[in-house]
């Protein structure tokens, strides 16, 4: 969403829930079958406060 991350070309009002892509990457981390995921878009010049830069997936 874009109050989580308006630091994108086109933010979504309504997107998925941080916490939601998290737990899915979480989950299939888990099964040992996945080897790299890597989900990254960030425009500066739109990232308020650094919003998006700061949110980041750790386990």
């Amino acid at each position: 969403p874009a109050s989580t991350a308006p630091g994108v070309s086109a933010p979504a009002s309504l997107g998925v829930a941080y916490e939601r892509i998290r737990a899915l990457a979480v989950a299939i981390a888990a099964t040992g079958k996945l080897a790299l995921v890597d989900v990254v878009e960030l425009n500066p010049t739109f990232d308020i406060d650094n919003r998006t830069a700061k949110a980041r997936m750790r386990s």
